[in-house]
């Protein structure tokens, strides 16, 4: 008496690699399977590639739901410094249409991809760094809590960049500290030194997203006061 299978493949992160070749391979091979997928960020805006591979959602648990529950912390965004302002959303697609309708030679498209590349520069100029670097390192040991944070730079150069500038702010920070707990009332110096302790054993590191192309993320935790 045969035998009757019935399979099934469960997905977690139901995104990226699952719409490459060895998903495409596991389908393949498997072609009566139901594929059943998770996902807490379904890909793409506009595209919904998620729903199109596996098919629409079969039950929805939104942020809001997660927040209620106590799963998750509320998101909460903040404009720190320094600014670059953008005042048309669209200018991508627009910069698109125009260079599409000037029907560029060669040289006058290579002399416009140099003019635009100095965009990068604006948003890598060391000064500008710097004041991210001193700004995240004070805001993020001053929320009050312990917890961990992520900086998403543009790209790998600019990680470890960063990397660097917060490793030098963050030591001046700790210094500040040791030098205040030298001179503290004694009613002080537990706390200083709870401190002080966190940020001598908090580590950092430059995370690089392979998935990506162009985002590389420096990740680091930060400290309660």
């Amino acid at each position: 008496m045969g035998a009757l299978f019935e399979w099934k493949r469960i997905t977690d992160e139901a995104h990226r690699s699952q719409y490459d070749t060895l998903a495409m391979n596991m389908r393949t091979a498997l072609p009566h399977a139901a594929f059943l997928g998770f996902t807490g960020t379904p890909l793409m805006v506009g595209e919904e590639k998620t729903k199109e591979v596996f098919g629409d959602y079969i039950s929805v648990y939104d942020f809001g739901q997660s927040i209620a529950d106590g799963a998750t912390v509320p998101l909460y965004y903040e404009n720190r410094i320094p600014e670059l302002q953008l005042i048309n959303e669209n200018l991508n697609e627009d910069l698109t249409r125009l260079l599409e309708n000037a029907e560029l030679d060669d040289d006058q498209e290579r002399k416009v991809e140099r003019v635009f590349a100095r965009e990068y520069h604006l948003i890598t100029r060391d000064d500008r760094l710097e004041a991210i670097a001193k700004d995240l390192v004070q805001h993020f040991v001053g929320r009050g809590h312990q917890g961990k944070a992520m900086m998403v730079c543009i790209d790998k150069a600019t990680a470890v960049k960063m990397y660097n500038k917060v490793q030098a702010h963050w030591q001046d920070y700790l210094a500040q500290l040791q030098a205040d707990l030298a001179s503290s009332p004694e009613e002080q110096q537990k706390r200083l030194k709870h401190k002080v302790e966190v940020l001598e054993t908090t580590d950092m590191a430059v995370v690089v997203s392979q998935g990506q192309n162009v985002v590389f993320v420096c990740a680091m935790p930060y400290v309660s006061t």
